[in-house]
């Protein structure tokens, strides 16, 4: 499944969850330089008894890992020099042996024009050019009798190809839907005769809204039928219709699934079924029967985030599934609950995979879902072995972020629950407490520092502890732990929680001055949790005044110079400290006049309305001033409500100007100012 996801050319480094089977490249090692287009299995090419797997992306290569431990077998460049810029591998599929060697061969349909057969040594075995991207491809049946399956191959010049790949030929090349404009072919599908000539016929859809059957024999149109949009998605369904042929399941970009009559006679052609609200659904996947009406059901996924189980004799939604992202991919997973019906695994472009159940995918019981460690979307899924010996098969996700992993078919080991870290006294020091509830079937809690070097395992807590004290190592003042439930099952996702061992700040300090002249401060001590407090330090103006006791909340700092101080208290957790919290205070100079400018009654710096305001509130509502005379506007003896009136008229009326100092700031000798100084005065 291909999905158009480009990354940023920056490194990552691949960190491998416990519970993957392997990761490609190997956990510690750069991811490949883009992101993986698609993945597909193939035969056992290494001799090693376990299917192994293609990958293609937009680095211009096409890698084959071992399935047993992800190791790269070899690669192969799809680069086309004409198109250097453009050569990612869109679609990859294996086919039976074309050599003789006794191994499946790999087909790659690329951005660069051309269509590659790759040998299951990595040799080139033929190639095929195009006017346009190979979109997609499929394996469509044994048209010719030689007992080769034909491969159809839809590109972006708006054409289908039947390739003869034993022979190395075209067999025929149709142009799709010219006559409405011309449309790039977004999927095709085979296998089936439709027109019964005893020929497996293609079906094709194209972005100029067609699914268009075409004869196998010689590519003729056999039917049109008009989608309204882009047709992403064609599949063989169940035969709805009862005629004798699987009938088309197919996807628009209208929100539409809809099952259509593939039979050459069915006249107008009208849907069999309708599914609506079913948003750019770019994965189908025709599933077994699990309803037992005789009709294989439909999977499909869309951008609207929703998994959905579709009845295929009717279309109806048996359930749904919200995921955290578009859905990119699926397939038919194990027997994960060992019910006897094969499960389905989707992947999304939030990073996620997901397995539900098919009797009843809904939003509350998941068997497991995995996490990408890296955010990126997982853009494509393909089948692997039972490569971790429970008897049921596991798979291969490709990631958006340059690299695949193998992941187990079972349920992973649920992770634990609130887990909680907090600082506490440890053998009389510093140290951790951290707290959880165990996960269901954990025989084990594995807790493990994260460090400079890596994760460093601390303990194996016994499953029905739940708790554990870690003491302080060297002078670290966050520490980050995890936890990671450990069973027969393997390890869970890990958990991660974090520490400060630095004490909480102080709520409040305030800072004053008595009519004497001597300064204070004061403060709200916090809640230590569960540690208390090992003192209190203050220092004045970043120069250390006392240490206090740990229940101190207030100190006498004695008389101060004139100007402006700070005041900062931390709490103490030997040995660090908290981040301070900081009063300021001002110390006007007793011999010093204060300069203001007259009508600025707030000291903001301004001459405006807000001051008038401030005048009216210290003559009738007593509230704090900072300058009784520069409330003073009309310059007499007193303030009064006059001062208020002389001030409106100078701003709405064209007043006369307040008396100096009002352009500028100056001081007038003996004048009540008693608090901060003046905004924008010196």
């Amino acid at each position: 499944m291909r999905l158009w996801v480009t990354v940023c050319a920056w490194v990552l480094f691949n960190v491998a969850f416990a519970w993957e089977v392997w990761r490609s490249p190997a956990e510690g090692l750069p991811s490949w330089p883009g992101p993986v287009r698609d993945c597909v299995a193939v035969g056992d090419l290494n001799g090693d008894g376990k299917r192994d797997l293609a990958v293609g992306g937009a680095d211009t290569l096409v890698r084959v890992l071992s399935g047993a431990d992800g190791t790269v077998l070899w690669t192969f460049s799809v680069l086309n020099p004409v198109f250097p810029e453009g050569s990612d591998v869109w679609c990859l599929a294996a086919v039976p042996d074309l050599t003789g060697d006794g191994k499946e061969e790999i087909v790659a349909g690329t951005s660069g024009n051309l269509l590659f057969v790759i040998g299951s040594d990595g040799t080139e075995y033929w190639r095929v050019p195009a006017d346009g991207d190979f979109w997609c491809l499929c394996l469509a049946g044994d048209v010719t009798g030689d007992g080769f399956p034909e491969v159809a191959c839809g590109a972006g010049d708006n054409r289908v190809r039947l390739l003869d790949l034993k022979a190395k030929r075209i067999l025929w090349t149709e142009a799709v839907g010219i006559e409405a404009g011309g449309g790039d072919v977004w999927d095709v599908a085979g296998g089936y005769d439709l027109n019964g000539d005893g020929t497996p016929d293609v079906v094709a859809g194209t972005g100029n809204n067609l699914v268009i059957a075409l004869s196998g024999k010689n590519g003729d149109k056999l039917w049109t039928y008009m989608a309204g949009s882009d047709v992403w998605r064609v599949a063989f369904g169940g035969d709805v219709n009862a005629r004798g042929v699987p009938d088309i399941v197919a996807s628009t970009a209208i929100d539409h699934v809809v099952c259509i009559p593939s039979e050459l006679d069915a006249g107008t052609r009208l849907p069999l079924w309708t599914a609506k609200e079913v948003v750019d659904a770019h994965v189908i996947l025709v599933a077994p029967d699990y309803t037992g009406d005789g009709f294989p059901d439909v999977a499909v996924g869309g951008n609207d985030d929703i998994f959905r189980l579709l009845n295929g004799k009717n279309g109806d939604a048996l359930w749904t599934y919200t995921a955290l992202g578009a859905i990119t991919d699926a397939l038919l997973g194990p027997d994960v609950d060992g019910d006897g019906r094969t499960d389905l695994i989707f992947c999304t472009e939030a990073g996620t995979l997901t397995a539900v159940s098919a009797a009843s995918g809904t939003d509350s019981a998941p068997f497991w879902t995995y996490f990408s460690d890296i955010e990126g979307a997982f853009v494509s899924l393909a089948p692997l072995d039972d490569l971790d010996n429970d008897d049921r098969n596991d798979m291969a996700v490709g990631s958006a972020l340059g690299f695949v992993a193998a992941v187990p078919g079972i349920m992973p080991l649920d992770s634990v629950e609130d887990l909680v870290c907090v600082a506490v006294e440890v053998h009389g020091g510093p140290g951790t407490r951290l707290t959880w509830t165990d996960s269901p079937e954990a025989a084990a809690i594995r807790i493990s520092e994260v460090t400079e070097s890596g994760a460093v395992v601390i303990a194996d807590v016994e499953a029905g502890v739940q708790t554990l004290d870690v003491p302080a190592a060297g002078a670290a003042e966050v520490r980050v732990f995890l936890a990671v439930a450990t069973g027969d099952r393997g390890d869970s996702k890990p958990e991660e929680c974090t520490v400060m061992l630095t004490p909480p700040a102080v709520v409040e300090v305030t800072c004053g001055a008595d009519p004497s002249g001597n300064t204070w401060a004061a403060w709200v001590l916090p809640d230590p949790g569960l540690r208390v407090l090992d003192a209190v330090k203050v220092f004045r103006d970043d120069v250390l005044y006392a240490t206090l006791p740990p229940t101190a909340t207030t100190i006498e700092l004695g008389t101060l110079d004139p100007g402006d101080h700070t005041t900062a208290v931390y709490t103490v957790w030997e040995p660090w400290d908290s981040p301070p919290h900081t009063c300021w205070l001002w110390v006007r100079d007793p011999n010093a006049d204060v300069a203001f400018r007259r009508g600025d009654s707030n000291g903001d710096g301004n001459v405006d309305i807000a001051d008038v305001i401030k005048t009216l509130a210290y003559l009738f509502r007593n509230v704090e001033v900072y300058c009784l005379e520069a409330m003073n506007v009309n310059g007499d003896t007193k303030v009064d409500i006059a001062d208020a009136i002389r001030l409106l008229q100078y701003l709405f009326r064209e007043g006369s100007a307040p008396p100096e100092p009002f352009k500028a700031c100056g001081a007038v000798p003996g004048a009540s100012c008693d608090y901060y100084p003046f905004l924008n005065c010196p």
